[in-house]
């Protein structure tokens, strides 16, 4: 009795998500692979749950910077060498549709690691975003003189 109170405590937990975060909850399987559960948007908690976890993600704007300089300084359309910043602000929308879209085809995070090794939103801009923006940025810059 004591033994199966004691398993029930280890693997229940009480996942949370903050405030101006979004959380894409799932619940484990002792034999088989976890499974959506749900999403909740911060601050909130489903309770104490058997085997749930959450990977949060912000809901605020994010800022990536892309400098082109050194080997990657562009050549405008009159042949002046131009070096430069690019920045890419974006957020995620907060409502479920979004955020389980989001979770399921663009931050491939490992939801049952406890170590997370990135952001769910800096893996999805290392994947899908980085380098469409840079060749956009790239060919814009490249149809402009850079003396006028």
């Amino acid at each position: 009795m004591v033994s199966v109170s004691m398993l029930g405590m280890i693997a229940c937990s009480n996942p949370s998500t903050p405030t101006g975060y979004a959380g894409y909850l799932v619940r484990g399987a002792i034999l088989g692979s976890e499974h959506f559960y749900g999403v909740q948007l911060g601050p909130k908690s489903p309770g104490m749950s058997w085997m749930m976890g959450v990977t949060n993600v912000s809901i605020t704007p994010y800022t990536f910077t892309e400098a082109f300089t050194g080997d990657s300084a562009v050549l405008a359309k009159d042949n002046v060498k131009l070096e430069f910043q690019a920045h890419a602000v974006f957020k995620l929308k907060s409502d479920e549709k979004s955020v389980r879209d989001f979770f399921e085809h663009y931050s491939f995070i490992d939801h049952s690691e406890k170590e997370k090794a990135k952001d769910p939103i800096e893996n999805a801009y290392d994947n899908y975003l980085k380098e469409p923006f840079r060749t956009y940025i790239r060919e814009q810059v490249q149809k402009r003189d850079g003396l006028r």
